[in-house]
């Protein structure tokens, strides 16, 4: 279920719908079995989403988030990594 949430959230932000895409990775992220790799894949996501809709510390915070997370894969601190710097904010 979670990683349907995750897919559909995604469909939802591609689709044009923002605040349907965060209420669905908001739910993935405060289910108690989200695993830390589900949890580092939603929070890039929703970092974009936030991004999107004008919400740069809510991004920031969750790009930020995945820096911190011990044993994230590398694709998902090298895109954390990446859009920190565009938002200006190299690893706050």
């Amino acid at each position: 279920r979670r990683h349907a949430l995750g897919d559909r959230g995604l469909t939802k932000a591609l689709g044009g719908d923002p605040n349907g895409a965060l209420l669905d990775y908001d739910t993935v992220l405060s289910a108690p079995d989200c695993t830390p790799q589900a949890r580092a894949w939603t929070l890039v996501n929703r970092a974009g989403v936030l991004h999107d809709t004008g919400d740069t510390a809510g991004a920031i915070a969750d790009y930020n988030e995945v820096m911190a997370m011990p044993d994230v894969p590398e694709e998902l601190r090298r895109i954390a990594e990446q859009n920190l710097a565009v938002l200006g904010a190299g690893g706050q």
